[in-house]
């Protein structure tokens, strides 16, 4: 059930508070623009072009500081387990938990992928 489990919850993150603590930012989840790019990097996952969601990614992460980063940090991790790169993908979502500890579904992702047979 491990790999299963860690891929449906890599597939299936998001961003933002469902819940907002308080060290956590109130309210929307960035420019529609960003938001939709990004749709094209997790359709790009599902559809096996990890490359292409990559790329798409890469960009996303390049202007530091916007409200999407973290979301494409979580993908960017998604995509490289996907891929098979463990290391990368734990890199990754940490990265995206540091921009926005409000997405609390990652430690328990890298708690999950940390507990798979090596």
């Amino acid at each position: 059930m491990g790999r299963r489990a860690i891929l449906i919850g890599a597939l299936a993150l998001s961003c933002g508070c469902k819940t907002p603590p308080r060290q956590c930012p109130a309210g929307g989840s960035g420019s529609e623009a960003v938001s939709a790019i990004l749709a094209q990097a997790k359709q790009a996952d599902y559809d096996g072009k990890y490359e292409l969601a990559l790329d798409i990614t890469a960009q996303v992460t390049r202007f530091r500081g916007d409200p999407e980063e973290a979301k494409a940090w979580a993908i960017r991790g998604s995509t490289f387990y996907l891929m098979g790169n463990k290391g990368r993908a734990k890199d990754a979502w940490k990265r995206a938990f540091e921009i926005d500890p409000c997405m609390t579904e990652i430690p328990e992702l890298i708690k999950k992928l940390d507990s798979e047979k090596r």
